[in-house]
């Protein structure tokens, strides 16, 4: 099962070889990390904390993605969760609901290839 998850990781454009390498090449401990990632909610209080306007708990949230989703390969969305990250500590110009609507949709497409190679 651990190979065929690896490749459906892959084909969904997770960095499958460096997290690995962060793991010491555990593959049943990166499978098990991001069964976690799936079951506690730190996207959820993102979303809570950006449609609440809570510009100090969204940044919050969004540092604490973008290391998370870095470390198990999802580079898309540690990226869109730095550009959160940074527009809300005001190091950037732009829109962060824009912003939380790219991560959100790339956060659907972490979740549904990391449910299907957990499956």
């Amino acid at each position: 099962m651990e190979n065929n998850a690896m490749d459906i990781l892959r084909d969904a454009g997770f960095d499958v070889e460096g997290a690995l390498k962060r793991m010491a090449n555990n593959q049943a401990l990166y499978l098990r990390l991001l069964g976690r990632f799936l079951q506690e909610g730190s996207f959820a209080k993102l979303r809570d904390a950006v449609e609440a306007g809570d510009a100090h708990g969204a940044g919050e949230c969004a540092h604490a993605l973008k290391g998370m989703c870095s470390q198990l390969g999802m580079e898309k969305l540690s990226d869109h969760c730095a550009k959160l990250q940074y527009l809300y500590q005001g190091r950037e110009e732009g829109d962060p609901k824009q912003v939380f609507a790219q991560a959100d949709r790339e956060y659907a497409h972490a979740r549904e290839a990391v449910e299907k190679a957990l499956a």
